[in-house]
């Protein structure tokens, strides 16, 4: 099943957050309740400047990520009642968007690039 789109923020460096509700129902009134923070980020120099410079050439980058690299965090709470759903899924999209300011930062794009690629591949 696919995540419902809950809403897209656009962000001051640039970037787009999205909240997804990826909740499913696991027993009869019981629900596994799963809020998604997602950010696509395109791999390219812009986002790099004097003080953080890329780790690689750009088209080694991209030959290791891609072209666009997902950031991605969930919370989830399990065995939620039904009737707690709605309002505990307000409450972990107001946690995931406590980090509005860590997401928003001017690095936020250049340092996660960097972390993927410095990442080992198996």
């Amino acid at each position: 099943m696919e995540p419902r789109h809950i809403e897209s923020i656009a962000l001051e460096n640039g970037l787009k957050l999205e909240i997804l509700d990826n909740s499913r129902k696991v027993a009869r009134d019981r629900w596994q309740v799963t809020v998604i923070a997602r950010i696509e980020i395109e791999v390219t120099d812009r986002w790099f400047n004097d003080r953080l410079a890329p780790p690689a050439k750009s088209d080694q980058l991209r030959n290791k990520l891609g072209d666009t690299v997902r950031f991605v965090s969930q919370v989830e709470r399990n065995f939620v009642d039904d009737r707690e759903k709605k309002s505990v899924l307000q409450q972990i999209q107001g946690r995931l968007l406590a980090n509005i300011k860590y997401y928003s930062h001017p690095d936020f794009a250049a340092r996660f690039i960097i972390r993927e690629f410095k990442k080992p591949v198996y």
